[in-house]
């Protein structure tokens, strides 16, 4: 087997500022070297990252390892739930407002311990969907996407 051992700290400064496509793009470089078994050690401050691209998750903290597992085992273990996001279609935005207590009593029918998130604003609905409630997920999105006026975000 070979391995490829890059240093990249001047060239990972630049992902920062990469826009969507171009991240999609070394998103897809990172993820065809992983299939060809290759080893890779990325560092990066972008939890979503790390969840896409990382077999295994390390936190250091101080130069110590605070974690290590899987993401689904870091999830379970210190996460707070899947976050689901919903928004309105753009000729439905401005009956959204009176919409999101609808959707939010929609949501708790099927999956009892739900959180809005604080982030939640106008035009967003955040709603935190617990881990062990995950085999009610595909009842749920598919009575969420009967509806016309609103986009879903898993």
């Amino acid at each position: 087997t070979s391995g490829i051992f890059l240093v990249l700290s001047r060239i990972l400064t630049l992902l920062k500022g990469m826009d969507p496509d171009a991240r999609r793009h070394f998103w897809d470089l990172v993820r065809s070297l992983r299939d060809e078994g290759k080893t890779i050690l990325l560092t990066t401050h972008n939890l979503e990252e790390a969840d896409e691209l990382a077999d295994r998750i390390a936190v250091l903290a101080k130069g110590e390892l605070l974690l290590l597992g899987t993401s689904n085992y870091l999830k379970k273990k210190y996460g707070i739930g899947y976050n689901l996001i919903i928004t309105p279609k753009f000729e439905f935005i401005t009956q959204f407002a009176t919409q999101k207590n609808d959707l939010i009593a929609q949501v708790k029918d099927l999956i009892h311990h739900v959180e809005v998130d604080a982030k939640t604003s106008d035009t967003v609905l955040r709603i935190i969907l617990p881990y062990n409630e995950s085999s009610k997920f595909g009842q749920l999105f598919a009575s969420l996407e009967n509806n016309p006026s609103i986009e879903v975000i898993y």
